[in-house]
């Protein structure tokens, strides 16, 4: 029985240039073809100020109301900036912030699922530390989302502590609730040099989401699809042996340049034709 192949497939936001309006970018996500908007708060001004600013989820909710496209996550990648594993408490105090703040813009505007990237400190913190205060950050936040039904997730990385499945199910089973999961990312799985079919199952059931890309070795963005390493193929047979039945987002970057927003089309044709047997 095919599968995967009728799951939401969602378009991540940086994909559409920073100055469309909402309503610009969910109306641009359903005539590309795809089912729901993945939205991101990164590090930097404007994203991270959405957050500081309640209109900017309760415009989010009517854009939703108007165009009839939903935005079922967010990829909130300013833990990046402020990461929860940091030797100063000032940077896991903010991490946290911003967190609780993503939450609270969740429940406004109804999206389920969060995206969170586990970064740490620098390269020289010892890693027992590091997953220390990653944990107890997290648990912070969990806490909190849980009291606000909505779902977190920790995103396989490009470094060598977050880099699989098998690493980031430490963190979920250590926390262990249904209010902190999983979120898988192929392209940065291929990067990163791990075998997909043997680490995706080893998230199972507790994979929420699974960001489609192409990548090289070392490299996770900007590859088009079909020009990188990643073996869509193998990624989907394996999803599809699972049973997975959770969101998948397309996540590419126009790094502002309007003259990208038609080949989301393209991109939406391609991997719904690689879904097509599965």
């Amino acid at each position: 029985m095919k599968r995967l192949s009728g799951l939401p497939l969602g378009v991540y936001e940086k994909a559409m240039c920073l100055a469309l309006s909402w309503e610009e970018k969910l109306s641009l996500t359903k005539e590309s073809g795809f089912d729901f908007l993945e939205i991101n708060i990164d590090g930097e001004e404007p994203r991270l100020s959405r957050l500081y600013d309640n209109e900017s989820a309760r415009s989010l909710s009517r854009a939703i109301l108007n165009t009839g496209a939903p935005v079922l996550s967010m990829a909130l990648t300013a833990n990046r900036k402020f990461p929860l594993g940091s030797d100063d408490q000032f940077t896991r105090q903010k991490g946290i912030e911003v967190i609780q703040r993503a939450i609270d813009f969740a429940v406004t505007a109804g999206i389920r699922i969060i995206q969170l990237a586990p970064y740490c400190g620098g390269d020289d913190q010892p890693v027992e530390r590091a997953e220390k205060y990653l944990f107890e950050s997290t648990e912070q936040c969990v806490a909190y989302a849980a009291r606000m039904c909505v779902t977190l997730t920790f995103e396989v990385i490009d470094t060598q502590m977050m880099k699989s499945l098998r690493q980031i199910m430490r963190f979920v089973r250590q926390i262990d609730s249904p209010f902190f999961q999983a979120y898988a990312d192929i392209g940065n799985l291929h990067a990163m040099g791990v075998d997909v079919a043997d680490d995706l199952p080893a998230g199972g059931g507790h994979i929420l989401g699974v960001h489609i890309k192409d990548s090289k070795p070392s490299v996770v963005r900007d590859v088009p699809y079909g020009e990188g390493i990643v073996d869509f193929d193998k990624c989907f047979r394996t999803l599809g042996e699972m049973g997975y039945g959770g969101i998948l987002v397309a996540e590419m970057w126009c790094h502002e340049d309007a003259a990208f927003h038609p080949y989301l089309k393209k991109a939406n044709m391609f991997i719904k034709q690689a879904l097509a047997s599965y």
